[in-house]
């Protein structure tokens, strides 16, 4: 069953940047908690899932890919720059 988040997004053509970004990082949410159950069936029903909801903003399995990994390259980037802003401020 698809998200419900994920009901609301346009198609991929219609979007823009920051709805990509924004798909993305809901995906990868959403893939994170399918993948809880590390069962047979349960990575099965994950499958399913992310297939349903990249289908339903007609993305190809590529551009869906790209999409969830731009989002979590940008998310890691951002705890990294937090990190070292932290570590910087500690140092004084």
């Amino acid at each position: 069953m698809a998200d419900v988040k994920h009901t609301q997004w346009p198609q991929l053509g219609e979007m823009t940047v920051e709805q990509m970004n924004a798909w993305g990082a809901a995906e990868h949410a959403a893939r994170m908690q399918d993948l809880t159950d590390r069962t047979p069936e349960g990575l099965a029903r994950a499958q399913a899932n992310a297939e349903a909801r990249r289908k339903a903003i007609g993305a190809s399995r590529s551009a869906a890919a790209t999409m969830v990994s731009d989002a979590s390259r940008a998310r890691r980037r951002a705890e990294m720059s937090g990190a070292a802003r932290a570590t910087e401020g500690s140092a004084t």
